[in-house]
């Protein structure tokens, strides 16, 4: 592939198609377009973008908040320690 914005133009690149013109800039010196460019520029960004597993637009996949992780943990330690519940056919059995 020579030039990917060529092949994707009006269109948003993934952060893996970034990542392949950035590549391909390093194995040969072709003359970029200007899209390639400010890609180039880039690229620090984009290589921890990807390495932080991050979706196609840059989004992180996943968000945390530390106190709903502990009242979560919490909750799922509670329901472990209570006895289940009796299903229906424990229920009808009993009568």
């Amino acid at each position: 592939m020579t030039c990917t914005t060529k092949q994707t133009k009006g269109k948003w690149l993934t952060i893996a198609q970034k990542w392949q013109v950035i590549e391909e800039h390093g194995r040969s010196q072709p003359s970029p377009s200007l899209a390639d460019l400010d890609i180039l520029r880039s690229a620090t960004t984009v290589m921890s973008k990807l390495e932080a597993a991050c979706t196609p637009k840059g989004r992180s996949l996943t968000l945390r908040c530390p106190e709903l992780e502990e009242r979560l943990a919490s909750y799922v330690e509670a329901c472990a320690i209570m006895p289940a519940p009796p299903t229906r056919r424990e229920a009808r059995s009993a009568e």
